[in-house]
C-alpha cells in the first residue's frame, strides 16, 4: 500500500474505532445506488448518524479504495478485521484469502467464457478481483455472503474495480440455496463454485440437521455426521454446479476449494468424496498451496494447507450398495468416551509429594492416569501406575463433593483458597460446574484406554490398574461385565487386530499425527466374531440416528 493510501487507511480506522457500527456508518454513507443494486436480496442497512467526522471519513474511504496500486479486497478485509474480535471470527470461521493465493488457484481452475461462477462466502471479493485482474472471461459472477457488513464491503470492491454488471453479490446463506433459488432471482445456475469455506467444526455448525436433510434430498448423498462446514460447502456446491443428464452443451462442473490439511486424511471427508465420485462423477485433485500464509492478518489460523480442484466427468458410476450401519461396529462392544476435563490439571492432579506436603486425605483423591506419558504395552497394570507415582508423576485426582469451602477440613480449605488466588475458578471448565472445585467423576473406571492422538491407527490398552483417565486419552467401557482376565486380554487383542484396518480413521495433522473423536471411533466396523467374546446376542434392529 502506498504512503498516501496507508495514511487514509489509518484515518478510516481511527473513525471506526474498532466498532462494527463505525465501519458500517462509513460503508453506508459512501455507497451509491449502484452499490446497493449489486446486492441481490439486499438487507436493510441503518441510516448513518450525522456523527462528527463522518463526512471526512467518507471522503477518505472513497479516496483510499480508488487509489492506484491498492488491492481493495485486502484493504477492506484489514478494516473488517479491526472491528471484529478474534474470538468472534474463530466462532464463525471468518478468515480471509490473500490475493496471491486467489490468483494461483484460479490459474489451476481453468475457468472458461461459458462459466457462471459462484463465490461461496465471498468475503470482500478477493476472487472476483483475481478474475478481473487476470482478464479471465466468464459469463457471470455472483458472490454469496451471509454477513451484511461483508456483503456491502464486497459491493464496494466491485464498484471500485468497475466490474461488469454481470458481477453481483447475494446476501444469503450458501448452504440453504438450491438451483431454483438462483433462477427465481434471475441469476444463472453456477457451473463453477469457488470457496474458502469458514472453518467450523460439526458441533458448532448451526442448523446442520436441516442442511443435511436438504442435501440428502437434492444430492442423494449423506454428509457424514462428523463433517465440518467444509464438507457441507462441497456438497452444496456439487449439487449446484452438477450438470443434469439432460443438460447438453452445459460446461462440465468445476469446484475450486481451499480446505485444511486434515481433509486429506479424515475418513469422513474421504467417504464424502467417494460418494460424490460414484454417484455424480465428481473427481478431485489436491495441491499444496505454495504460500505458507494465506491470510491478510498474519494469523496462524489462515495457514491453509491444501487446494482441491473438482471436475465432473461425463458419467457417474453406479452407486455401490452400502448398509447405513455396519453389521457390527465398535459401539456394539465398547462404549468410548472422552476423559475427565479439569480445565487446570496443575491444580487438580497431584503428585505423591504434593499430597503429603498439603496433608490431603486419601479419601479426597482418586487414582488417575497421568498425562505426558507413553504406554508401550497392551496392558497398563497397577505396578505400572505405582512406578509412575513413585517417579513423581501426578497420579492423584482431587475429587471433592459439592458444598461450601468451609465444610471441608482445614487442609482442603487452605488448598481451595489457594486455587481462588490462582484463578482456577475462572477457567471455562470450572464455570460449567455447580461448584468450581467439584469435578464430575465417573462411577466406574474404564476397562480399556484408547489412544486419542496417534500415528497410524488407534491402539487399545487394557486398564488393569483400574485408574481413571483425563482428556489426553479416551476411555472405553465394555457393554457387559468381563471378569475373566484371559477373556479381557483376548478382547483387547481382537480390538487391536481390528484397528489395523482403520487406516483412514480420524483427522490428520502436521507430521502425520492423527486424532479421532469418540463418536467416529464408535461407528468403525468390527468383525462380528468379536461379539462372541461378550456372549453378545443381537438385539432387535433399531434405526440409529447419526446425532444420538
Amino acid at each position: 500500500m502506498r504512503s498516501r493510501a496507508e495514511t487514509l487507511y489509518r484515518d478510516v480506522l481511527r473513525f471506526a474505532d474498532g466498532s462494527t457500527k463505525g465501519l458500517l456508518q462509513i460503508l453506508v454513507a459512501s455507497a451509491q445506488k449502484s452499490t446497493y443494486q449489486r446486492i441481490v436480496s439486499c438487507p436493510t442497512y441503518p441510516v448513518p448518524a450525522n456523527s462528527a467526522g463522518l463526512h471526512l471519513a467518507v471522503d477518505q474511504f472513497l479516496e483510499m479504495i480508488h487509489s492506484s496500486g491498492v488491492h481493495v479486497p485486502t484493504l477492506l478485509a484489514r478494516i473488517f478485521l479491526s472491528v471484529r474480535q478474534l474470538k468472534e471470527r474463530k466462532r464463525t470461521g471468518t478468515f480471509f484469502t490473500a490475493a496471491s493465493v486467489a490468483e494461483w488457484a484460479l490459474a489451476k481452475g481453468l475457468l472458461t467464457s461459458s462459466d457462471d461462477v459462484c463465490d461461496a462466502g465471498a468475503g470482500t471479493g478477493v476472487f472476483a478481483d483475481a478474475i478481473l485482474r487476470n482478464g479471465q472471461p466468464i459469463r457471470s459472477y455472483v458472490g454469496v455472503e451471509n454477513d451484511p457488513v461483508l456483503a456491502l464491503c464486497a459491493a464496494h470492491a466491485l464498484e471500485a474495480l468497475n466490474a461488469p454488471e454481470c458481477y453481483r453479490l447475494w446476501y444469503a446463506n450458501f448452504l440453504l440455496l438450491g438451483k431454483t433459488d438462483f433462477t427465481a432471482r434471475g441469476l444463472a445456475v453456477p457451473t463453477a463454485v469457488i470457496a474458502n469455506p469458514p472453518f467450523v467444526r460439526s458441533r458448532n455448525l448451526t442448523g446442520r440437521a436441516r442442511i443435511r436433510a436438504a442435501l440428502k434430498s437434492s444430492l442423494g448423498v449423506t454428509v457424514p455426521s462428523l463433517a465440518g462446514s467444509g464438507s457441507y460447502f462441497i456438497s452444496r456446491a456439487a449439487d449446484l454446479a452438477g450438470a443434469p443428464k439432460s443438460a447438453e452443451g452445459r460446461p462440465k462442473g468445476k469446484l475450486l476449494f481451499f480446505l485444511p490439511k486434515e481433509a486429506a486424511g479424515a475418513a469422513h471427508v474421504q467417504r464424502l468424496l467417494d460418494d460424490l465420485r460414484r454417484t455424480h462423477g465428481w473427481t478431485s485433485q489436491q495441491f499444496a498451496i505454495p504460500n505458507k500464509q494465506t491470510g491478510v492478518d498474519r494469523h496462524a489460523s489462515n495457514a491453509l494447507a491444501l487446494f482441491f480442484l473438482f471436475e465432473q466427468t461425463a458419467s457417474a458410476t453406479a452407486p455401490r450398495p452400502r448398509e447405513s450401519v455396519p453389521r457390527a461396529c465398535l459401539q456394539d462392544v465398547v462404549h468410548v468416551k472422552r476423559g475427565i476435563s479439569t480445565g487446570f490439571n496443575e491444580f487438580f492432579v497431584l503428585t505423591d509429594e504434593e499430597v503429603r506436603r498439603r496433608k490431603i486425605l486419601k479419601k479426597r483423591l482418586c487414582k488417575v492416569l497421568p498425562t505426558r506419558i507413553s504406554i508401550k504395552t497392551k496392558q497398563f497394570s497397577e505396578a505400572d501406575w505405582d512406578q509412575l507415582r513413585l517417579s513423581n508423576h501426578p497420579c492423584w485426582l482431587l475429587a471433592l463433593p459439592k458444598g461450601e469451602i468451609e465444610d471441608f477440613e482445614p487442609a482442603i480449605q487452605e488448598y481451595l483458597k489457594e486455587g481462588l488466588r490462582r484463578g482456577v475458578h475462572e477457567t471455562p471448565t470450572a464455570k460449567t460446574y455447580r461448584a468450581w472445585f467439584s469435578i464430575p467423576v465417573p462411577s466406574s473406571t474404564p476397562d480399556v484406554f484408547v489412544t486419542y492422538l496417534f500415528r497410524g491407527v488407534p491402539r487399545f490398552i487394557l486398564n488393569d490398574a483400574g485408574v481413571l483417565n483425563l482428556t489426553n486419552i479416551l476411555g472405553g467401557r465394555f457393554v457387559s461385565a468381563v471378569p475373566e482376565a484371559k477373556r479381557r486380554e483376548l478382547i483387547v487383542d481382537s480390538l487391536n487386530a481390528q484397528a489395523k484396518h482403520w487406516t483412514k480413521a480420524g483427522r490428520q495433522y502436521k507430521g502425520g499425527l492423527m486424532k479421532i473423536e469418540p463418536k467416529e471411533l464408535c461407528r468403525l466396523p468390527i468383525d462380528s466374531s468379536l461379539l462372541k467374546l461378550f456372549d453378545w446376542k443381537k438385539p432387535k434392529a433399531v434405526p440409529r440416528s447419526l446425532f444420538d
